[in-house]
């Protein structure tokens, strides 16, 4: 299943599978935001399936944030998951 993101009131909600075909893509799209926003919220409970790729990629994202300064949550059910993987804690 391919992946899209869609915006609504601020948030962006991703719709999908996060895997090593659509991450790279993720990542651009979360680091195109993170360059224009001062803000960003994710919302991952319309995403079918995660694999590794898929957390590495919102947290080269999440990364990219803090080193600009941009407020950047997870949410969603799967959002505490994610976050427990790389070790911080959910915004």
């Amino acid at each position: 299943m391919a992946l899209k993101i869609k915006e609504n009131n601020g948030i962006y909600f991703a719709e999908g599978t996060i895997n090593a075909s659509t991450s790279f893509n993720l990542l651009t799209h979360l680091n195109h935001l993170i360059n224009s926003e001062k803000s960003l919220t994710l919302n991952l409970d319309l995403v079918k399936n995660i694999d590794n790729n898929g957390v590495f990629a919102i947290y080269k994202a999440y990364k990219n944030a803090l080193i600009k300064n941009v407020n950047f949550k997870l949410t969603g059910k799967k959002s505490n998951a994610i976050l427990k993987q790389f070790n911080i804690n959910k915004a």
